[in-house]
């Protein structure tokens, strides 16, 4: 089961820019349109699921509401991304609306992992590890896995 739906981020961001998203700067077919966002939700879940892996039995039985929105997010700036719009600032981040939603998303995976917040699961997917940790050699401190994607 996915994590969101089409209707969901389209609510969310706009059923005229998903499209336009997932058209990538060509004419697309419906057919080729909704594999696009489908594949986008796919990709979205699927680095919930890695981040989360370690600490909760994935994927959910029950989509707690906030993994919902990490999806959502997640799958809209991997469709703005993929379309190819290049919008960077000064400072070579890129600004625009995809980018702190994805960045949105992360922050909130990385809560999650450090233990700041804990999901309203069921029992079936309640944690039963402590986080993951990596050790950071150049500091010789540990800190919750969250990377950047």
């Amino acid at each position: 089961m996915a994590y969101c739906t089409r209707a969901q981020i389209e609510l969310r961001y706009g059923e005229t820019n998903i499209t336009a998203f997932a058209k990538m700067g060509e004419s697309a077919s419906d057919a080729t349109i909704l594999a696009r966002i489908t594949a986008a939700i796919v990709d979205a879940d699927d680095a919930i699921d890695l981040a989360l892996g370690s600490m909760y039995s994935v994927p959910f039985t029950t989509v707690p509401t906030r993994i919902e929105s990490i999806s959502i997010d997640l799958a809209a700036s991997f469709l703005y991304d993929s379309s190819g719009v290049v919008d960077w600032g000064e400072d070579g981040e890129p600004r625009n609306r995809m980018s702190f939603a994805a960045k949105r998303g992360q922050k909130w995976l990385g809560k999650i992992l450090s233990g700041q917040v804990m999901l309203p699961v069921a029992d079936a997917d309640k944690p039963d590890l402590a986080p993951a940790v990596v050790e950071d050699t150049s500091s010789n401190e540990t800190t919750p896995w969250v990377d950047s994607w």
